[in-house]
């Protein structure tokens, strides 16, 4: 293998092309060309192939801020770039939201507050499954409020 056949897989390997591609792209042989591979590995002359945590790293450090665009530009779901935005430690400005509950859910705040009702008779009141005011109780009860 010559030094420009050398010099052009590595830079179709830097480009984004798999090893695949690039022995369908060259015209050689298929033990050659592995040959060829394992040879550029061992003198350390192909390029470190970017990961997915990489390029979500490089895109945020860019100024792109849209996870949903990231995840198509790279293939990746949203929920990994959501995940590799927290293991690389991103902080995209955004805080903890602030919530103004309803009328409706300070009521039964109210009521759970009291305790003079059972769940089930909160939940009739207010038109609600006793489920969601379980979930209401034991957010209190976390918060220390009852």
């Amino acid at each position: 293998m010559t030094e420009s056949e050398r010099k052009k897989i590595a830079d179709l390997l830097e480009s984004g092309m798999s090893i695949a591609q690039i022995r369908q792209l060259m015209a050689m042989a298929s033990a050659e060309f592995k040959r060829a591979i394992a040879e550029m590995k061992r003198n350390g002359e192909l390029p470190k192939k970017k990961t997915g945590r990489d390029k979500v790293a490089e895109a945020f450090a860019r100024g792109e801020r849209n996870p949903y665009e990231i995840a198509e530009t790279y293939g990746l779901t949203y929920e990994t770039v959501r995940a590799y935005k927290a293991q690389c430690g991103i902080v995209t400005g955004r805080g903890k939201r602030n919530h103004k509950h309803s009328p409706r859910t300070l009521a039964i705040y109210e009521d759970l507050k009291e305790g003079k009702l059972t769940t089930a008779e909160i939940a009739r009141k207010h038109g609600i499954k006793w489920q969601s005011v379980h979930k209401l109780r034991r957010k209190l009860e976390e918060d220390g409020e009852i």
